[in-house]
C-alpha cells in the first residue's frame, strides 16, 4: 500500500502568484543545476502518435521548498536567479511561506501530469520550461519530463518529446528545467491544451513531486500513471490525493 507524504511548511524570501492557470514571468530564484540525455521513465502513449527525440535538458532551481522531514523551518534560502524567462501556467495555489506535501507512493516509471489551458491570447506559444517542487530527502535522482497531448477530458496520450534530469533531494529550490531544445511544435491552435508529464525514471519514494496543501485539487488537470495500473487516472481517484501538483508550464507567446 503507497503512503502519501510529509506536510513541510517553507519560507522564502519571494512571493508566488495564486491559483489557477494564470500567468506570470518565470522570474523565481534559483540556480542549483542538473543535466540528462534520452527519454526514459514514461508510460507508453495512449495511441498510436507518440513520438519523441529524446533531446537534452538542462535542470536548474528557482524558490524553496526547504525541510524534507516534516519539520518547520523560517530560514530562507539563499538568493539566486532562475533562468527561463516566458509565461508561467500553473494549477497549484502554493506560495513560499505556504506548506506543501511532498508525494512517496511513485516507483520506478510511475509518473504524474499536469494539464494546463492556456489564454486565448497567448496562442501562437512555445513550451520552453518546466519548475517543479521536487524533494523531501533522498539521494540524487534522475526524472524525466516530456511534452504531451492530451484528449478532451484531459487524460495525457501522446508524447511529444521527453528529457531527463537529475534532481538532489535535499534541494532547498523549486527545481527549473530548459525544454527549450525539445523537438515540440510551436502550439497555434486556441484552445489546444498539454500537458506535462514527469517521471521517476528508476528510484522509488523521495525525491518526488509535492502537492499544494490548500485541500483543492482540479481533477481534470491533475492525472497519475502507475505502471502496475496500466493506465492514467485522474489523481484524487489514486489514494485520495487532494492537492494540485506543483508542477508548472513556461510558455513563450509568439
Amino acid at each position: 500500500m503507497h503512503r502519501l507524504t510529509l506536510v513541510m511548511a517553507l519560507a522564502a524570501m519571494l512571493a508566488c502568484p495564486a491559483d489557477g492557470d494564470d500567468t506570470t514571468q518565470a522570474d523565481d530564484s534559483g540556480s542549483a543545476t542538473g543535466t540528462g540525455t534520452g527519454s526514459t521513465g514514461t508510460p507508453p502513449a495512449t495511441d498510436d502518435t507518440a513520438s519523441g527525440t529524446g533531446s537534452t535538458g538542462n535542470g536548474s532551481t528557482t524558490a524553496p521548498p526547504e525541510t524534507s522531514d516534516g519539520s518547520t523551518t523560517d530560514e530562507p534560502p539563499p538568493e539566486t536567479t532562475g533562468g527561463l524567462e516566458g509565461d508561467v501556467l500553473r494549477n497549484d495555489s502554493w506560495t513560499p511561506t505556504d506548506a506543501l506535501v511532498w508525494q512517496s507512493w511513485p516507483g520506478p516509471d510511475d509518473c504524474w501530469a499536469s494539464v494546463f489551458s492556456p489564454d486565448n491570447a497567448q496562442y501562437p506559444f512555445d513550451v520552453v520550461g518546466a519548475v517543479a517542487a521536487i524533494g523531501g530527502g533522498g539521494g540524487t535522482e534522475t526524472f524525466s519530463v516530456g511534452v504531451w497531448e492530451v484528449d478532451n477530458q484531459g487524460m495525457p496520450t501522446a508524447e511529444i518529446d521527453s528529457t531527463t534530469f537529475q534532481v538532489d533531494g535535499g534541494t532547498m529550490a523549486l527545481t527549473e528545467v530548459d525544454l527549450g531544445g525539445l523537438a515540440v511544435p510551436t502550439f497555434t491552435m486556441m484552445n489546444q491544451d498539454f500537458a506535462l508529464v514527469m517521471c521517476h525514471t528508476d528510484h522509488m519514494g523521495a525525491p518526488s513531486i509535492a502537492i499544494d496543501a490548500d485541500g483543492t485539487v482540479d481533477a481534470s488537470h491533475n492525472w497519475v500513471y502507475q505502471q502496475v495500473m496500466g493506465s492514467w487516472v485522474q489523481s484524487p481517484d489514486f489514494f485520495g490525493i487532494d492537492g494540485d501538483f506543483i508542477l508548472r508550464a513556461v510558455i513563450m507567446p509568439m
